[in-house]
């Protein structure tokens, strides 16, 4: 009878530590910073978020100036307009004709919204930093024959991007 008394006890006792824990472990918002390899032109890119949202998932190309983070458990959108001006008007940190590289960066505010599953009724702003560096082609042939291509229709050789953002959340 006791050893049945002590399961008892000891079953319950885990399950209310269980709702606990599990009550805890649900955050409503909090801080959270996110990691984004961006994939081939704008969107398409892997995204880890962590901190109050533990997630990871996609972006989506951008559609009047809004993102979209596919995650595994929900979805939001991203305000990039304010990021996608600062970078527009990003001067180089690096540029060399002589090597034919450069690298820019640039750091504006991000609002999230229009959340799906788990993230429904998002809201909060992300500073946003969007940083790039690229190997661009020489001309082959030609008047500029060995010089660096630096017309906008020129493809990198080689490039690297990364965007990162921190910042604060909230959804019910």
């Amino acid at each position: 009878m006791k050893i049945a008394v002590y399961i008892l006890v000891a079953v319950v006792g885990t399950m209310f530590i269980g709702v606990g824990a599990s009550a805890a472990g649900t955050p409503k918002g909090g801080s959270i910073r996110v990691y984004v390899v961006p994939g081939n032109g704008q969107g398409n890119g892997t995204i880890v978020v962590v901190g109050a949202i533990g997630d990871y998932g996609k972006t989506t190309k951008q559609a009047g100036g809004f993102g979209k983070v596919l995650l595994h458990k929900g979805s939001f959108e991203v305000n990039l307009k304010a990021i996608n001006k600062a970078l527009n008007n990003a001067k180089p940190l690096v540029e060399s004709r002589a090597t034919c590289t450069f690298a820019f960066s640039a750091t504006a505010p991000a609002a999230l919204s229009n959340g799906t599953g788990a993230y429904k009724g998002i809201s909060g702003t992300l500073m946003v930093t969007e940083t790039f560096a690229a190997y661009g082609p020489f001309y082959a042939s030609g008047a500029h024959k060995g010089k660096c291509n630096t017309s906008n229709n020129a493809k990198p050789t080689a490039q690297w991007g990364a965007v990162t953002g921190v910042g604060t959340v909230t959804y019910p």
